[in-house]
């Protein structure tokens, strides 16, 4: 645990908690996970991704079997992707087409998400 953790940035109890199921794990952890653990990163992507998405929304929906609902508005609609809402499906397309650019071209465990590169290049 104290090794995988080192490796995703996480400490060893967040990285035990999540794999006894104790904890949902936020997405970028799963992500990282997956990198450290050398799957391959289109399966991550592809099939890992909306698991996560529905298991969220499984945790979300809570004892009641209601997942927490975005507020409606005119031509409106969850992405099934990222969960974010999107009101412009042009624009929102866009943007998955950059972020899983930049995805792509990151190979290194201290780059496995999009918020890890922001986050360094605001330290630097």
């Amino acid at each position: 645990m104290e090794r995988i953790g080192d490796q995703v940035g996480y400490s060893k109890a967040t990285i035990s908690k999540v794999l006894s199921g104790k904890m949902a794990p936020a997405w970028h952890l799963v992500r990282k996970l997956g990198i450290a653990l050398g799957v391959p990163p289109t399966t991550i992507a592809d099939h890992w991704h909306p698991l996560w998405i529905a298991a969220d929304a499984y945790r979300r929906a809570g004892a009641d079997g209601h997942a927490d609902r975005q507020p409606q508005s005119p031509g409106g609609r969850p992405c099934v992707r990222c969960g974010s809402w999107i009101a412009d499906a042009r624009l929102h397309a866009e943007w998955h087409l950059r972020v899983d650019h930049a995805a792509r071209t990151v190979d290194s465990l201290e780059w496995a998400s999009l918020r890890d590169a922001v986050t360094r290049r605001a330290k630097s």
